[in-house]
């Protein structure tokens, strides 16, 4: 098997989600790519890439914003 095409369309990685009613933003998002035997190498928002055998994306959502003061 070859290369495979990938693509990311996700939001929230650059700005958090808010909070409300005075709670806190959540922490933004990430997308990452680690090739086989590389380092990882943080991904766009949006992007599209190829990937290989052995390759990982990692996906991480961002989180709620809270809601209420403590």
């Amino acid at each position: 098997l070859g290369a495979r095409g990938v693509s990311i369309v996700s939001g929230h990685r650059l700005v958090p989600p808010y909070g409300m009613a005075g709670g806190e933003a959540a922490q933004c998002g990430r997308n990452i790519l680690q090739r086989a035997g590389e380092a990882e190498q943080e991904l766009d928002a949006i992007t599209r890439f190829t990937v290989d055998a052995g390759d990982r994306l990692i996906i991480e959502t961002p989180g709620g914003g809270g809601y209420g003061k403590r």
